[in-house]
């Protein structure tokens, strides 16, 4: 399996992680804020941008495999409130960072 099958199938692992929770658990790590919340989220942060290196950097079309896994990425990103561009539109790309969704600007 080369580098983008283990990107994907780790991206797929863990949104699949989340279908086993024990309810019990689930309230459980609701409760705690630390560690085990802030790992996933960088997990998936990594995730989405090696997907968005490779749709960029590799021979894809936005509607291969590839692109879509990373559209995904950042989709589920954002219905967490997390975001990468800002959606002022005179914020360069240098500029981005991983932010909360409601910020326009740095």
């Amino acid at each position: 399996m080369g580098c983008l099958g283990l990107i994907i199938a780790a991206f797929i692992g863990l949104a699949i992680l989340g279908t086993f929770v024990d309810p019990g658990e689930e309230r459980e790590a609701e409760s705690q804020t630390g560690k085990a919340g802030f790992s996933a989220i960088a997990a998936q942060k990594q995730s989405a941008l090696a997907l968005d290196r490779e749709c960029r950097g590799g021979n894809h079309t936005p509607n291969d495999e590839t692109c879509r896994a990373r559209d995904k990425a950042f989709d589920d990103l954002r219905t967490q409130g997390v975001c990468w561009a800002y959606s002022d539109p005179d914020v360069p790309p240098f500029e981005y960072d991983w932010h909360d969704c409601q910020k326009a600007n740095p």
